[in-house]
């Protein structure tokens, strides 16, 4: 009979004791029905020692993860490693997993990691392990070898998960590794084939070196899937009388068959069936906050990069200002950047989508530097005072009468038997008529032959000699010629000049940078690659953000943010030179360009090499990824 525990809040945990028999026992919780069975070998009743096999499960009433392993007797103690690894599985599958998460060779890979990551704390679990006290010598020698070996298991497991707005067909993923099975069936139809799994023995998990051989993976939706079978391998010989289905007392008596053979197995069984009428309505899933969220303050801007969050459409983000005021900004991507003023500010991000908030982030605050003083500037000086048009206007009629009235009198006077007119009368009889031929002729012949000494004194006062001397003049004065021909200064641009640049952190471009290493092999640099060479001693912001200006031909005071080679480490007040390596292609300031390589060296000589994405600009950010040497930037 099934022990019906209801629709109420999980999650909720089944396992087995290794130290003894479980018939069979059936737990209905939501759309899931759970039926397993665990039998040791007869060898170990009748010894009292535990059963090797474990069975682990873990499910509330939208989600079901399990795990079945069998322990490699001729380990050291194979009961300990299969329950250290079903355990490890669970807790992996329930809290791990990436969700959304539907490529084999993601889940492999991240599965991979995860049991190579278990062998330390493992192997100190075996190390703890006491041998009985009553053993004999030959016997203790024999258990203290197979410690240094490790224990080992085979294993099968999974996850189910019920259709949500991230999964709406739900999900299904099924991991492998050994002999123990594994049977997928859909509404009476066998998907088995579907795995196209190999059950071979020689693979399985170690406590001392991780998975010795291959993975096996399986992702897919719910739809077409009724029933998941998991046994060891006691149970083969029953594979296909169970994909047919056996009751309760059936089970039992195949079962007890099994276990009266001289050559008997430990038996462990575990049936999973989804019946989704059952399932409730699926509801929104709760956006989690991005796992790391970096903020960057520089002169006038402020500025943050965070991890993407599966499942977001977009993200908020929340700006607080020194003043106390608040601000909110929605984008798209994985990063922001706004002018500000001087002092404090604070942000935070939540992702956004389908109408959905996720959980904000931590907050976290920098502060904006205090720009430098400008030099002070003489006030200008006032304009003067222009006079008033209508006083213009009076100035030059009063100045036109004065000029008529001259010119009448002149006329008057020259005509009209004033007194200029007898002056001129009594003048012209005084000259005699050919007073005025030495005027014109003998004084222009002397003038034009500058060789005569100056010796005949009547021409010297009536000629003006000053003329001919007056036009080599200009020959001293090309001297002030180059400054008559400097351009008046434009506003904004500042001319070319071999002076150095005013930016006393801009690391020049050498002629010829330091040699990039590596030169040979698929990590060769392309000829064509443009190299920036970055100075040393950068500053870095907690321990894991640094910050090196880099030299740029079209960018002034560029710089890089990037993160700290995790291995091997490499000292800060250490660094040499650093470089970013493009390629030939021009890309405008807005484009995303990949990096051919990123190269810290340090003085020791010791050189540390990345690939890595880069935005082109005045402000490039680069900081790590989940790898160590893996990279991404946002500018």
């Amino acid at each position: 009979m099934a022990d019906y525990t209801g629709p109420r809040p999980g999650p909720h945990k089944v396992s087995v004791d290794q130290h003894r028999d479980t018939g069979t026992r059936t737990v209905a919780f939501g759309p899931f029905v759970i039926r397993y069975l665990f039998a040791r070998s007869k060898e170990s009743v009748e010894s009292g020692e535990p059963g090797q096999d474990y069975i682990a499960v873990r499910y509330d009433d939208r989600r079901l993860v399990f795990a079945l392993c069998d322990g490699v007797g001729q380990s050291f103690y194979g009961d300990l490693a299969a329950r250290f690894l079903g355990d490890a599985l669970v807790d992996w599958l329930w809290n791990r997993l990436p969700a959304g998460e539907f490529r084999p060779e993601v889940v492999r890979r991240m599965l991979a990691e995860h049991l190579l990551g278990l062998t330390a704390e493992a192997t100190r679990a075996v190390q703890s392990v006491p041998l009985p006290p009553d053993a004999p010598p030959m016997l203790r020698d024999v258990l203290e070898q197979k410690r240094t070996i490790g224990s080992e298991t085979t294993f099968v497991c999974g996850i189910l998960e019920t259709p949500s707005p991230d999964q709406p067909e739900g999900r299904i993923v099924l991991a492998w590794m050994g002999n123990s099975e594994l049977q997928l069936w859909g509404e009476g139809y066998d998907r088995t084939h579907e795995l196209r799994a190999e059950w071979n023995d020689k693979n399985r998990w170690s406590t001392k070196v991780g998975p010795k051989g291959e993975i096996g993976v399986f992702t897919g939706t719910l739809r077409e899937v009724r029933r998941v079978l998991a046994y060891s391998d006691g149970m083969a010989s029953l594979r296909e009388r169970l994909g047919r289905g056996l009751d309760d007392a059936t089970l039992e008596e195949e079962v007890q068959r099994l276990m009266e053979t001289p050559t008997s197995d430990d038996i462990s069984f575990l049936e999973i069936e989804l019946q989704m009428e059952r399932a409730p309505e699926p509801i929104p899933l709760a956006l989690p906050a991005p796992a790391v969220f970096r903020i960057r303050a520089t002169e006038r801007q402020i500025g943050a990069t965070w991890d993407a969050v599966p499942g977001a459409e977009q993200y908020e983000i929340e700006w607080t200002k020194p003043s106390g005021e608040r601000e909110m900004f929605v984008v798209e991507k994985t990063w922001w950047t706004h002018p500000a003023g001087e002092g404090e500010h604070t942000l935070r991000v939540r992702a956004l989508a389908q109408g959905r908030t996720g959980e904000w982030s931590p907050s976290r605050s920098a502060a904006v530097p205090v720009r430098a003083a400008e030099p002070v500037r003489p006030p200008p000086r006032p304009p003067e005072p222009r006079p008033k048009r209508w006083a213009l206007l009076v100035g030059g009629l009063a100045a036109l009468f004065s000029l008529l009235v001259c010119s009448g009198l002149l006329l008057w006077g020259a005509f009209g038997g004033g007194p200029l007119a007898s002056l001129l009368e009594e003048a012209t009889p005084t000259p005699p008529p050919a007073t005025a031929t030495p005027l014109v002729m003998p004084t222009i012949a002397p003038t034009k032959t500058p060789t005569v000494p100056p010796t005949p004194t009547p021409t010297e006062t009536a000629t003006p000699t000053p003329l001919p001397t007056a036009t080599p003049t200009p020959s001293p004065t090309p001297t002030l010629s180059p400054t008559a021909t400097l351009p008046a200064p434009i506003p904004g641009w500042t001319p070319e000049s071999p002076l150095p640049t005013p930016m006393p952190t801009l690391y020049p471009l050498p002629e010829f940078p330091p040699p990039v290493r590596p030169v040979i092999g698929e990590d060769a640099i392309p000829e064509n690659a443009l190299v920036t060479v970055g100075g040393p001693s950068p500053t870095c912001e907690g321990q894991d953000v640094c910050v090196v200006r880099v030299a740029r031909k079209d960018v002034l005071g560029a710089v890089v943010l990037f993160s700290r080679p995790v291995s091997p480490p490499v000292p800060l007040d250490t660094i040499r030179w650093v470089w970013l390596v493009y390629p030939a292609e021009v890309h405008p300031p807005t484009d995303v360009v990949t990096p051919l390589l990123i190269v810290v060296q340090s003085e020791g000589g010791t050189v540390v090499w990345y690939a890595g994405d880069l935005q082109e600009g005045g402000e490039v950010w680069v900081y790590g990824m989940d790898s160590p040497g893996g990279l991404k930037g946002i500018a």
